[in-house]
């Protein structure tokens, strides 16, 4: 599997270097990462996506999707994508496992998938590079390619003449393209941030799969009191200003009911104010 996501990270203090050196940013979506496939639909014989594989390599397909109304995909797998290749593999974060998963698929009545990267146009990864090489097949106007060696300027102009080509219906409802940004990075940034985001992706446009992509997170530290500790399941459960309680894991040094400690976090959790992320960090003898 050729990971497309950010391996690194980047500090928000340099968006503006980076963006003098011609790097973008992209909202970081929140969700689950999966490489989609586009294969033939099993009832009409059209383009449909009809695969998908996590990070960890467990696959995901048509019939296990549509077995079960609470898997993640159950909306995306088996959507009909007119104008989109069989062979194409295509890679986001599908909306779930979020508050902000929840209210999109209360709005749309569907769960989707927010696209960042694509691979291949017309071939998956399976066929050799020999054969990809030689093979002179179109697809409509869009020539079959494996665009793993290509840059992120090349794959990301694709994958937006892929979305141009989407037709309506419920495959424009569940599927949509993350935004990129060229200028004004430490404002886009700073607008993420204050929407309730957990940062921003920096991408180097001449960069290949698998480089040249950073996180940019945001650093909220916020004063938290134990209520309990269980050592069986490594947990401890915290209170933040006497709201309701959330688990986080046992940090490596001791800690006891009724201590504050100070919990680093990703922001927020909507109007819930669960920290997002958290983890206990140190603590506060001196809070009592």
């Amino acid at each position: 599997m050729a990971y497309c996501g950010p391996t690194r990270t980047a500090r928000a203090s340099e968006l503006l270097a980076y963006q003098r050196k011609g790097w973008r940013l992209q909202p970081k979506a929140d969700g689950w990462y999966a490489e989609l496939r586009v294969g033939r639909c099993p009832c009409c014989g059209g383009s449909a996506l009809t695969l998908a594989r996590y990070r960890s390599g467990r696959v995901a397909t048509l019939a296990e999707a549509k077995r079960s109304r609470e898997h993640a995909l159950r909306d995306v797998l088996g959507l009909h994508v007119s104008g989109w290749p069989s062979g194409t593999v295509l890679v986001g974060e599908s909306h779930v496992g979020t508050p902000a998963a929840r209210r999109r698929e209360d709005a749309l009545g569907l769960r989707g998938v927010t696209l960042f990267d694509v691979l291949a146009v017309g071939f998956g990864d399976e066929l050799p590079t020999a054969v990809l090489a030689i093979a002179q097949a179109t697809c409509g106007a869009l020539p079959a390619r494996d665009l793993r060696g290509e840059p992120q300027s090349e794959r990301r102009r694709t994958l937006e003449e892929l979305y141009l080509r989407l037709e309506g219906g419920p495959a424009r409802r569940a599927i949509d393209v993350v935004p990129e940004w060229s200028t004004g990075l430490r404002n886009r940034y700073a607008e993420i941030v204050e929407g309730g985001g957990e940062g921003g992706v920096l991408v180097d446009p001449s960069a290949p799969v698998g480089k040249g992509k950073l996180k940019v997170k945001r650093r909220d530290t916020v004063g938290c009191r134990v209520v309990s500790v269980s050592a069986e399941q490594g947990t401890a459960r915290l209170s933040l200003g006497g709201m309701t309680a959330f688990s986080v894991q046992i940090p490596a040094f001791p800690i006891a009911p009724g201590q504050a400690v100070d919990v680093a976090a990703v922001g927020f959790y909507d109007d819930s104010w669960t920290p997002r992320h958290a983890r206990i960090v140190a603590v506060r003898p001196d809070l009592g």
